[in-house]
């Protein structure tokens, strides 16, 4: 057999896993059948079987749903033996709760059903098996599932598995969750203003933790996909993205997206677009993605706004680090903002 296969994919491949995957089919037709009973049986007796590459797991993770419809009670049951638990898990527990959460959508009940094992795997000391290979850590997918919970209003915050994984997951993987819901928002056509807001107040929370712990900043690090959405009032990110450059201007490897949102935002305030321009272009980046961006969508904008705010301390601050670009070899920036202002 290749091993080198994850264990979804071997699934999908290797005959025993292929039977078995028609096994969940069988159940999920319902207890009204004749062979309901036998099918079940079968699926569990299977399961049993010494499989040292989670194929098998990976079959159940992916028929999860089709199981807990057939027969929530006996899902409910097995939950503990099949996905492991609060204290431990092993390594075929893991493989089905990855392939279950990396391969349905967030569903309330299902969520429910899985929250004591992704309370265990949050919680490893070893890093979580995954069932399936994706670039995506499989407690990022677990985030990501609790993330949705709140904003839908499902969840609070002081929901038992939410608390862990905000306080125990590592903070590039509460980053990740994060950051991965806001994109999710730039791609949808319309967001609810109900959703959008509860995801606001948690933004919001994950600000004031990390303005009491500092070292977690990379928590805030998807917060340009906020920013590039569009789902989000210019008042309200504005001055939260002056605290995330404030923390750090390196944070976020997308903030050279936002340069056009950057550069509108001067009509609205020009002192604070301003200042996180000066805080994105102080440090140098590796690609000039960032520097490159500002430059030709944000920085003749934001200087031009400045000049014109009527504020004479802001308007030398522009003129002043307008010339320290123009020094640094950007000998058309002058003429752009004059353009702007005239």
């Amino acid at each position: 057999k290749d091993s080198s296969m994850d264990a979804l994919t071997l699934s999908l491949n290797w005959r025993w896993p292929v039977w078995l995957r028609g096994l969940t089919h069988l159940i999920a037709h319902g207890s009204e059948t004749g062979w309901f009973e036998a099918a079940r049986s079968a699926f569990e007796d299977e399961l049993a079987r010494d499989d040292p590459y989670g194929a098998s797991r990976a079959v159940l993770g992916e028929g999860l749903a089709r199981l807990f419809i057939a027969d929530q009670e006996w899902v409910e049951l097995r939950r503990g033996d099949w996905f492991g638990a609060e204290e431990d898990s092993s390594r075929n527990q893991q493989f089905a709760l990855s392939v279950a959460v990396a391969t349905h959508r967030y569903h309330k009940q299902l969520l429910e059903l899985l929250g004591p094992a992704m309370i265990g795997a949050i919680r490893s000391t070893e890093a979580v098996a995954v069932g399936w290979r994706t670039e995506t850590d499989p407690l990022q997918e677990i985030g990501g599932w609790l993330v949705e919970a709140v904003i839908r209003g499902e969840q609070t915050l002081d929901d038992p598995v939410v608390t862990v994984f905000f306080s125990e997951a590592p903070v590039d993987v509460r980053g990740g969750a994060m950051g991965h819901v806001a994109w999710r928002f730039m791609r949808a056509d319309e967001v609810s203003s109900g959703i959008r807001d509860k995801f606001a107040t948690l933004w919001d929370s994950r600000l004031e933790h990390v303005r009491e712990h500092p070292a977690d900043k990379e928590e805030l690090s998807g917060f340009y996909w906020v920013v590039k959405s569009g789902k989000f009032e210019t008042g309200w990110w504005l001055p939260r993205l002056k605290e995330v450059a404030s923390l750090d201007p390196t944070l976020g490897r997308q903030r050279y997206m936002i340069s056009e949102e950057l550069g509108s935002s001067a009509s609205l305030d020009p002192h604070a677009a301003f200042d996180v321009l000066r805080l994105l272009l102080a440090v140098q980046d590796e690609d000039g993605l960032t520097s490159y961006g500002l430059m030709r969508d944000a920085v003749p904008q934001i200087l031009a706004a400045a000049i014109t705010s009527g504020d004479a301390n802001l308007k030398a601050d522009a003129e002043r680090y307008m010339n320290q670009l123009g020094e640094q070899g950007n000998l058309q920036l002058e003429s752009e903002v004059r353009a702007l202002t005239s």
